[in-house]
Formats: C-alpha cells, sequence, structure tokens
C-alpha cells in the first residue's frame, strides 16, 4: 500500500515527537512570543513512534568492510561520505 504525503502528515506531524531549537540574537522575550505564534497550532496526535532499531538495520554480517571503486560517469566535484552509526535513539532521554 502507497502511502501518500498527507497522509504521511495526517499520522506523524505531531508536537509530541518534536524538537524545535531557536538562535537568534534577538531578544528571550520576542522569540518566545513569536515562537509560540509560529508552533503552538502543532496538534499534539501522542504519536507513539516504533522501535526502529529492532531489528537492527545493520549487522556484523552486512557490515564487513568493502571497498567499491566505480568510475563516474558524468565530470562533477562532489563527493558524499556516509558513515553508518549505531542506533541510539533509546539512549535519548526526553
Amino acid at each position: 500500500m502507497r502511502q501518500s504525503l498527507l497522509d504521511f502528515h495526517k499520522k506523524w506531524y505531531s508536537s509530541n515527537i518534536m524538537t524545535l531549537v531557536v538562535y537568534s540574537k534577538r531578544k528571550l522575550d520576542s522569540l518566545e512570543k513569536w515562537v509560540k505564534t509560529m508552533f503552538s497550532s502543532v496538534i499534539n496526535k501522542n504519536v507513539i513512534v516504533p522501535d526502529l532499531g529492532n531489528p537492527l538495520p545493520f549487522t556484523k554480517n552486512n557490515l564487513n568492510g568493502r571497498v567499491v571503486k566505480f568510475v563516474p560517469i558524468k565530470d562533477l566535484d562532489l563527493m558524499t561520505l556516509v558513515w553508518i552509526m549505531p542506533y541510539y535513539e533509546k539512549d535519548l532521554q526526553r
């Protein structure tokens, strides 16, 4: 079953699983007022996030260290580096 973006939004867009960070040189009172105005309408749907670390997405069997070489098709000055980190959400305290 395909899920539309709107369906995803309706299900998962919930204030209880969001964090907001505001960084500014403005005064705290004005920032607080702005944040309340802009974000107080986000509804708390009491969403429970599933345990995405069970089963582990990467195990020792599929992280056995490989070197893959390829010849690029396009002449681009772009390099993407990816590090696979262990699942840590359970270690976070809310």
